[in-house]
């Protein structure tokens, strides 16, 4: 250790002390005194010790649905281990979309909270995405210091602490798509907990001794329970006349029971009314599937999601709400900023004055776009936002920064479906246009790069031509996303 004083004279509480272990430098100074320059670069840094901000916390999970129903068999099977204390607790919670798996583990999560030092949640829906999380929380456990700029080198440090440490810890892995997405990046060891959320069952993601917990579909007397409570409030007389068989109707459904429970609470009517209207809309989309998905709960949700969105774009400003939802659609399901939904290209968009020959981004360009005269403003859309959050269709979390609109996977695919391949292209282009809007000027700090690369990437994958045809659109290049072999991304 090296004081930046004169060795054996300054007590040794007051010496800072400097962690030179990622460091490059040299030691200059007269006599004993001692000064360490460390190099970065082309710049000269001098490192002085800076304490952790206890608790460290990094990420932020959804937040809870309205009447969640807290599912205590569940839970409770999920809880097992969190204060244990003498070894790290994993365990793999799988399960079909729509199930309530991501909310569960959001529950723990919160419960868990006020006991740990180090609290990590993941949207770990890409290997980058992990990374940079686990980059994050190595930054704050190590502030002031320097760092190796390795995104790979840093979240296996990472990983090395935990697995050594004595503090409080969990980490959640929410929504992973890939075994090997994970590779390397499992804590063990000491102590601590974490928790992985996925509808995956590969041995290499539920093996090595991880607890498994299966969720499913809730049980005839939660789904009852969920509709009473949901519904507690609605005025009609015999509202949960029929409360049992609509949650048959809809497989118990966690995510089919929100969207429908909406719709009742909004229009005032029964859970009889509703399973008429559900089965006649049903019957109305067989077309629509075209191609079997192997989900068995997707023609569900297309049946509650088209009677949901129906009502949204019915409430003020009318006709908003679905185009908003086209574009959360395009977006990374885990979390999009929602100041990205005021920006000039999605208001022009929802205006009805985008095109697919011209991009809002080349219109603004050419001037041939005032900003002046949207007939959308930003209150608009942010109604929107709360008539899709209102109605189970998204989920919109005004403290949540860079995620604060949600959509679920399942909802996000019957949005899909019932567009034109022409208007695929057109929400994908104007939600990267808003995209590169908000991007800073400057790297982004703290845990809005994985964000806006997530979001980037997803944009990506989304369709064939929008952004690289006839040139790579901007965005791609501020999130580093390389083309794929088909045209799409790789990132």
């Amino acid at each position: 250790m090296v004081t930046g004083g004169v060795a054996g004279k300054a007590p040794e509480a007051t010496r800072p002390a400097v962690d030179a272990r990622d460091a490059r430098g040299v030691q200059v100074g007269p006599h004993s005194a001692q000064t360490n320059n460390f190099v970065q670069g082309d710049y000269h840094h001098h490192v002085a010790a800076v304490p952790v901000q206890w608790p460290v916390v990094v990420g932020r999970p959804p937040m809870l649905a309205d009447a969640f129903q807290d599912r205590p068999g569940l839970v409770e099977a999920i809880g097992t281990g969190v204060d244990t204390g003498s070894a790290v607790i994993t365990q793999v919670v799988t399960g079909d979309g729509g199930t309530g798996k991501t909310q569960s583990a959001a529950s723990v999560f919160r419960r868990a909270l006020p006991g740990l030092q180090v609290a990590v949640w993941v949207s770990a829906t890409s290997r980058s995405a992990i990374l940079a999380a686990y980059g994050q929380a190595w930054g704050l456990l190590r502030p002031g210091q320097f760092h190796s700029g390795d995104a790979e080198q840093d979240a296996v440090a990472f990983v090395g602490w935990l697995e050594v440490t004595e503090r409080t810890w969990m980490l959640v892995l929410d929504d992973v798509q890939d075994p090997v997405d994970v590779r390397r990046l499992w804590p063990s060891g000491l102590a601590g907990r974490v928790l992985v959320t996925t509808r995956r069952r590969d041995p290499a993601l539920t093996g090595h001794a991880r607890t498994v917990v299966d969720v499913g579909v809730f049980t005839p007397e939660e789904a009852s329970q969920f509709l009473a409570r949901k519904l507690a409030d609605s005025r009609p007389p015999g509202v949960l006349d029929q409360a049992a068989e609509l949650g048959e109707d809809l497989g118990r459904l966690p995510l089919a029971l929100a969207q429908a429970g909406a719709v009742i609470l909004d229009e005032a009517i029964t859970c009889a009314e509703y399973r008429t209207r559900y089965n006649d809309r049903t019957q109305q989309l067989v077309d629509v599937f075209t191609v079997d998905t192997g989900d068995e709960y997707e023609r569900t949700i297309a049946g509650t999601w088209s009677l949901a969105i129906e009502r949204a774009n019915g409430m003020a400003p009318i006709g908003v709400s679905g185009k908003v939802l086209q574009l959360a659609a395009v977006l990374d399901p885990n979390g999009a900023p929602d100041v990205l939904f005021s920006t000039p290209p999605v208001l022009s968009y929802l205006a009805g004055t985008t095109s697919d020959e011209l991009t809002v981004h080349e219109a603004r360009m050419q001037g041939s776009v005032s900003e002046k005269a949207y007939e959308v403003s930003a209150m608009d859309a942010r109604r929107a936002l709360r008539n899709l959050h209102r109605l189970s269709l998204i989920t919109h979390d005004p403290a949540g920064r860079g995620r604060g609109v949600r959509m679920h996977a399942l909802a996000q695919r019957a949005t899909l479906e019932h567009l034109t391949d022409a208007d695929l292209a057109t929400a994908v282009r104007v939600a990267a246009d808003a995209l590169d809007e908000i991007w800073p000027s400057t790297d982004p700090d703290g845990d809005m790069w994985p964000v806006l690369r997530a979001n980037a990437s997803t944009l990506a994958h989304q369709h064939r031509d929008a952004l690289w045809i006839p040139d790579a659109h901007c965005v791609l290049f501020d999130a580093g996303v390389a083309p794929g072999p088909f045209g799409g991304s790789s990132g």
